[in-house]
């Protein structure tokens, strides 16, 4: 594996890795946290440098680059299996898309910082979501690619994490899969006893694997067995944090379906509403405005209505 022009390398069952170097940035950066620590701040320059040097692959749609209007978001994958799981959890409702080479992109060579601010530009990005659906999944501001200084990669990405091995991020999946069965069964019976068995599981269940669309499904469940089981506002506010994941990630119809049930169970909420209850409702409102589109419009314009009544 060479430092430029770096070739597709096989792992696993011999889907292939596009950018090694990236991962283990993401990694790196995940295995950090969300602090404002050094060692964050210099795995996400990391993440920069290797987005502007080695091949990755973009979600394009009729040869340009597909990015969601409202948060603006341009879909990264470092590889094919990582690419594959986000097709695979697309919403009904989402226009299919393929996946490219960013370098197949720009006549056989890897984008530079130049080529990818000139995308990000001609697609208004305001940022990008690098392996939405994992591993180690993370979005990056564009602006961290135009202030990083480009240069050669002189001290090498080297963590060990499990995510380069294909057969590890099988397990990983099925795992969180099987936890996220267990608790949308517990949510729709509902069965109160389960729910209280699986919640403990839930704070943990992404933190290693980093999948932020798992997360949001995963904060959404949760949210709606809270409301289910009495504690109202703490299940709204978790609801509202996995919409909020999915709208950063460009994952809008999800995004909508979940303004739409989360705002009309605060509009079945028994008059007079409590302030957090007509705060949450305003919130939601000003969301839906900025990512609406024409699913569910009707719906979308029926909840808009009555969420301005209610104020």
């Amino acid at each position: 594996m060479t430092d430029q022009g770096r070739e597709t390398t096989a792992v696993g069952d011999g889907q292939a890795v596009a950018n090694e170097q990236l991962l283990a940035s993401a990694a790196a950066a995940h295995a950090a946290g969300s602090g404002r620590t050094q060692r964050r701040q210099q795995a996400m320059r990391d993440i920069a440098i290797a987005l502007a040097r080695d091949p990755v692959l973009v979600a394009v749609r009729g040869g340009d680059l597909v990015f969601a209007p409202g948060p603006d978001v341009v879909w990264v994958f470092t590889d094919i299996e990582a690419a594959a799981a986000w097709a695979d959890a697309a919403h009904p409702a989402a226009a299919p898309c393929s996946f490219q080479r960013s370098d197949a992109r720009n006549g056989g060579s890897p984008p530079d910082r130049d080529t990818w601010l000139a995308w990000l530009s001609s697609a208004g990005a305001r940022s990008v979501a690098i392996n939405a659906a994992g591993p180690v999944g993370l979005l990056l501001a564009p602006e961290l690619v135009r202030t990083v200084r480009p240069r050669r990669v002189t001290r090498r990405v080297t963590a060990e994490h499990p995510w380069l091995d294909l057969d590890e991020r099988r397990r990983e999946r099925a795992r969180i899969a099987e936890l996220r069965g267990r608790l949308a069964a517990a949510v729709a019976d509902p069965d109160p006893v389960a729910f209280d068995r699986i919640r403990p599981e839930l704070d943990g269940a992404n933190r290693r694997f980093g999948s932020p669309l798992w997360s949001a499904e995963l904060h959404y469940l949760g949210g709606q067995g809270l409301i289910r089981s009495g504690s109202d506002r703490q299940g709204v506010v978790a609801m509202f944090t996995g919409i909020g994941i999915c709208t950063r990630l460009g994952d809008l119809h999800r995004a909508i379906d979940g303004i739409l049930e989360l705002g009309g169970q605060l509009l079945a909420a028994p008059s007079p509403r409590s302030e957090w209850q007509i705060t949450y409702l305003n919130e939601l409102g000003d969301l839906l405005r900025r990512i609406r589109t024409d699913y569910r419009d009707d719906e979308v314009q029926q909840l808009l209505d009555a969420a301005e009544y209610a104020r």
